[in-house]
C-alpha cells in the first residue's frame, strides 16, 4: 500500500525556497543592474546613483561583492555634489517620491 510514503512536492517558483532578502536581491540585480549592463560591451563599468530611500532598500538586500559581480563600479549618492563622467553608464536607483 500507499500508506506512510511521503510525496516530495516540486515547486515550479524557484523562490519559495528563498528568503525575502534573497528574491529581493536578485530582482533589483536582474532586473536593473543586469538589464542595464546586457549590451555593453564586457569590460564596461556602470555607475550607480541612488537617494537616502533606496541607499537603505540596497545595503538591506546587497553587499558591494555582488554589485561588483554585475559590473558596476561605484555607488554614489544623488544628494551629495558628484563629479562629471560623461564617458561612464549611469544607472538610476531612485524613490518615487525623492525630491518632494
Amino acid at each position: 500500500g500507499g500508506k506512510g510514503r511521503k510525496i516530495k512536492e516540486v515547486s515550479p517558483w524557484p523562490w519559495t525556497t528563498m528568503g525575502l532578502r534573497d528574491v529581493a536581491r536578485d530582482r533589483l540585480l536582474a532586473e536593473m543592474v543586469e538589464g542595464s549592463v546586457k549590451d555593453l560591451p564586457e569590460n564596461e563599468w556602470t555607475l550607480l546613483v541612488v537617494d537616502e530611500t533606496t541607499t537603505k532598500v540596497l545595503s538591506s538586500v546587497c553587499s558591494v561583492s555582488h554589485l561588483v559581480e554585475k559590473r558596476v563600479s561605484l555607488v554614489e549618492n544623488i544628494q551629495k555634489k558628484r563629479q562629471p563622467m560623461p564617458n561612464m553608464t549611469v544607472i538610476y536607483f531612485i524613490s518615487p517620491a525623492w525630491g518632494r
